[in-house]
């Protein structure tokens, strides 16, 4: 099995014969920074799209 130098965590291959699991340690902290992204990707289509109606009413 081929694990990167960045690799922090650990796997098992319980029970034998079936695939291994590979057990992540930094797991949650990857979730939680995808979830600030895509938090942060909607607030701004949000401000973007509130820009734009606020502009388009105030030209009439």
């Amino acid at each position: 099995m081929l694990v990167d130098g960045l690799f922090d965590g650990w796997i098992t291959t319980y029970p034998p014969g079936q695939p291994p699991n590979v057990h992540y340690m930094w797991t949650p902290f990857v979730t939680a920074g995808y979830m600030a992204t895509m938090l942060g990707m909607l607030l701004a289509v949000l401000a973007l799209a509130g820009h734009w109606y606020y502009k388009k009413r105030r030209l009439r």
